[in-house]
């Protein structure tokens, strides 16, 4: 088993977690999260995409507060406090939280030019045209549902397919999403 597959697993819980409280206020899922970085940062450094998808939706709610600050601030302001200690979470690793990060950030700039999987989408011999047909469908949907949810959805739709079209690795992680 490759370790990105938990990072598969990974994502898909996080993401329950969050729609569970933007749909339903549930916060017992969110205590899961730091919790699910601990476990995740120690397996695959795929555990930075759940920590990037905690702070788009901390990012969708902040923009949200303006207008309506009453329920979107403190929302917001939960979602960045279960970021902060997932965050935290990634603390606990046999090399410590400094040298971990400085690792983290090192390999995700490293440049990868003989791993296939590691190209962009478009500079591979398969047909992108017919890879982009699964965003525009998704976003149209995502657009039709017209819920509280549906723009955070659109955005987390399109930033998993920015990455995913930037390396082919990143595609299942954007239909996850």
């Amino acid at each position: 088993v490759r370790c990105q597959v938990f990072t598969y697993l990974f994502v898909a819980i996080s993401l329950l977690a969050i729609v569970k409280y933007l749909k339903w206020g549930d916060r017992h899922h969110l205590v899961l999260l730091p919790i699910l970085m601990f476990i995740w940062c120690n397996m695959h450094g795929g555990f930075v995409l759940g920590l990037g998808l905690q702070a788009l939706t901390a990012f969708y709610l902040l923009c949200r507060s303006f207008p309506a600050p009453r329920g979107n601030l403190e929302s917001f302001l939960t979602i960045s406090s279960v970021f902060i200690l997932s965050v935290a979470a990634t603390a606990f690793n046999p090399y410590g939280f400094i040298p971990y990060w400085r690792y983290i950030f090192e390999a995700l700039s490293m440049p990868r030019p003989s791993i296939a999987e590691w190209h962009s989408i478009f500079s591979t011999d398969s047909d992108a045209l017919s890879i982009l047909i699964f965003p525009a469908i998704l976003l149209f949907g995502a657009c039709k549902l017209r819920k509280r949810t549906a723009l955070l959805s659109v955005i987390m739709l399109l930033t998993g397919f920015l990455l995913a079209f930037r390396h082919l690795r990143l595609f299942p992680f954007a239909m996850c999403i």
